[in-house]
């Protein structure tokens, strides 16, 4: 326990003699690019760079966004999309809780992962960060001050963008666990359009107490008007479409490709045909995409998938042009 709090203590203290504040004028101007491309020629340095911003995540934009989670045909992220995302430190940006990545414009200094995380070893303690480095590693930027606009980005469509941007492509007709995947869709689609909420937690797995989140995905699929799943559970579902994971350039992924496994779409509207999400980041269940999607994950601990069904949505925004209206009742 005393390990643990001297741990907290480290990861959180200030430097001795906190730094100058950065302004613009005593900084550099970069791009998200140039620093992680390069981030030992910027480090402690003053930055001025503008991007996507996604509360702890800066991007160099709408296809950078898609860019930094690209696949390599090792399954691992890719090294070249990662060029495009930076870490953004500064609490209060993570407090405003974006609904849709906006073009921001920060100013402040730039540090490492895996700097701060060795200079808490070298006083002793266990790195415990927060934040961006909580999850990623590699460059970010100390934030002193910053400016958001309300230019939104918006979601990318089309197979031409699939196959420049996209980490999903559709699951073919013979692959090994297609059969599978539909019968436990099948399943699924039961529960759902019988509003069977005990049978949709088994499906994903819920424990029987449940917690605020597990109620809110059964409340969303089973009685919640405002669901993208309405219009599946009422039975008027047009197109379906399965997708596995792809790299870049173009290698199929799959946890397991004898057991049930992908991410499913059910088109809330007549076609989506060019419409249908090209990366995992837009499977996100926002009510105006014109589809609804479910995640098929197989876990070798037992023979069904569970599923995983995303009900907060958010991420890139809608286009005009595809975008569901507000349901009126």
């Amino acid at each position: 326990m005393l390990a643990f709090l001297s741990a907290l203590l480290f990861a959180v203290q200030p430097a001795a003699e906190a730094p100058v504040p950065c302004t613009e004028g005593t900084s550099i101007k970069t791009t998200v690019v140039e620093i992680a491309s390069d981030p030992d020629r910027f480090l402690d340095s003053c930055v001025t760079v503008t991007g996507a911003v996604a509360g702890i995540q800066m991007f160099s934009g709408q296809e950078g966004m898609y860019l930094a989670y690209r696949f390599g045909r090792d399954g691992n992220m890719s090294e070249d999309g990662q060029r495009h995302r930076i870490g953004i430190d500064r609490q209060d940006i993570r407090d405003l809780r974006m609904t849709y990545p906006q073009q921001t414009t920060v100013t402040g200094r730039v540090d490492t992962c895996e700097r701060r995380s060795e200079r808490i070893r070298a006083a002793g303690g266990i790195p415990f960060l927060g934040g961006y480095c909580h999850y990623f590693g590699g460059p970010t930027v100390i934030v002193d001050r910053y400016s958001i606009t309300e230019q939104r980005h918006e979601r990318v469509m089309g197979e031409a963008a699939r196959a420049r941007l996209g980490n999903l492509a559709f699951m073919p007709q013979d692959w090994p666990s297609r059969a599978k995947t539909e019968a436990a869709v099948a399943e699924f689609l039961a529960a759902l359009r019988a509003g069977d909420s005990a049978r949709l937690a088994e499906l994903h797995e819920f424990d029987d107490d449940g917690n605020e989140y597990q109620s809110r995905v059964l409340y969303d699929l089973t009685q919640s008007r405002y669901s993208v799943f309405r219009q599946v559970r009422e039975g008027d579902t047009g197109q379906v479409a399965y997708f596995v994971l792809a790299a870049e350039d173009g290698t199929l992924f799959s946890r397991a490709e004898d057991r049930p496994s992908g991410y499913v779409c059910f088109c809330r509207t007549g076609t989506c045909t060019g419409r249908w999400p090209i990366s995992l980041n837009d499977t996100n269940n926002a009510w105006d995409r014109p589809f609804a999607c479910t995640h098929v994950e197989s876990r070798d601990y037992r023979e069904a998938p569970v599923f995983v069904t995303e009900v907060d949505g958010g991420w890139l925004a809608e286009p005009t042009e595809t975008a569901m209206p507000w349901p009126e009742f």
